[in-house]
């Protein structure tokens, strides 16, 4: 909080001693707060077809909470199922790189939804 003379807006004490400035004794005090607020965005889309279950084409690009370290990753995920290819990029607010995949779908095996959960042998 500070106290600046109302007639030249110069910063003076709270006592009412005249403003060396201008000999003004009224004062005008001043609160600043300050918020910081910062907005994450994602995009995502799916290309399906009429006869299929599964969308042909998935995408996810851009802000990612991950719930285990708690924090925010840039996410660039596409997911092409008719071509057989899996492409993610995720990197921190640094811009380094935590994961860089790119390989046949059939082959990304053991992640998210096809993770096995029945008993093992």
């Amino acid at each position: 909080m500070g106290y600046f003379c109302s007639e030249c807006n110069n910063p003076v004490s709270e006592e009412r001693k005249p403003c060396v400035n201008c000999g003004c004794e009224r004062r005008n005090s001043q609160i600043v707060c300050q918020e910081n607020i910062r907005l994450h965005c994602k995009i995502l889309g799916k290309l399906k077809s009429l006869c299929k279950k599964k969308p042909r084409i998935e995408f996810k690009n851009g802000d990612d909470f991950y719930r285990k370290t708690k924090k925010w990753n840039l996410l660039d995920r596409f997911i092409d199922r008719e071509n057989d290819w899996y492409k993610e990029l995720i990197m921190n607010e640094k811009g380094e790189v935590i994961r860089n995949v790119s390989e046949p779908l059939s082959k990304h095996q053991g992640h998210g939804s096809a993770k096995y959960f029945g008993k093992r042998k």
